[in-house]
């Protein structure tokens, strides 16, 4: 009985083992990108292969990476990819990967260092010829000269591992052109139903304000004059000085 559990026991160790990180490689090998195998590394050239879409980005863009296998050669099963400043081992790496365009049936991000999306690794153990990934460049900070390395470390199986493999060509970051012309798009905004987005190609420029004096009083306020009705006025009042004048003159004679 306790033989059985034993060798039970040891079979379960062992199969783990040898499984390995069967479900993709965890945030703790961000710094070394090597497995936990226990196995030493392959000293010959790696059959496989990182292709890249272009070797200049502008930062904010994106490029493709693919990891393939060579024609009619056997797959890997596992990798770890980042992207770091060529020769450095340091706990940081550079851009984020699309996990929308990149290949989501065989892969799945790790966040290294704390940064989100920061990496890939395999999603499963199955033989793999050609994963699709997608690269968004970072923001060149001023001083920095926007090269980068891509970095993959392959796993054929659990005894058979190529780590921190690059490709033949680096990655250059361009930075974008920066003056107070550049759009901003701001937000969207909806107000009402009705998309208040708005672009700025400039600063905005002062406001001039205009104050429109009020009238203090009703008296104050402008009159128009109404041209027929002040002449009826005067024609009136000229008849009726005549009327007063005749009927005078009338009396004084005895009429």
């Amino acid at each position: 009985m306790w033989k059985f559990l034993i060798i039970t026991i040891i079979a379960l160790n062992l199969f783990h083992c040898c499984n390995g990180y069967s479900g993709g490689a965890p945030d703790s090998r961000c710094g070394t990108m090597v497995p936990g195998h226990w196995v030493s590394p392959q000293t010959t050239p790696s059959p496989f292969h990182i292709l890249l879409s272009s070797d200049s980005v502008q930062e904010g863009d994106s490029l493709t990476i693919n990891l393939t296998s060579s024609k009619n050669q056997q797959g890997f099963k596992g990798f770890l990819i980042q992207v770091k400043r060529p020769g450095e081992q340091d706990a940081k790496n550079f851009g984020t990967f699309d996990t929308i365009g990149s290949d989501n049936f065989q892969s799945q991000p790790v966040n290294c260092f704390g940064h989100e999306n920061s990496a890939m690794t395999h999603k499963d153990p199955v033989e793999k010829h050609f994963v699709n990934l997608v690269w968004i460049a970072p923001i060149v900070e001023n001083g920095d000269d926007g090269v980068y390395e891509v970095r993959v470390t392959f796993v054929q199986n659990f005894w058979t591992i190529w780590p921190n493999q690059t490709p033949e060509k680096l990655i250059r970051v361009t930075r974008k052109k920066r003056d107070m012309m550049t759009p901003i798009n701001t937000p969207d905004k909806t107000e009402n139903g009705i998309n208040t987005t708005s672009t700025s190609t400039s600063p905005p420029s002062p406001v001039s304000i205009f104050v429109i004096p009020q009238l203090r009083d009703a008296d104050a306020q402008p009159t128009v004059k109404n041209t027929s009705a002040n002449n009826y006025n005067n024609l009136q009042g000229s008849w009726d000085y005549f009327k007063k004048s005749w009927m005078s003159f009338l009396n004084y004679f005895g009429f």
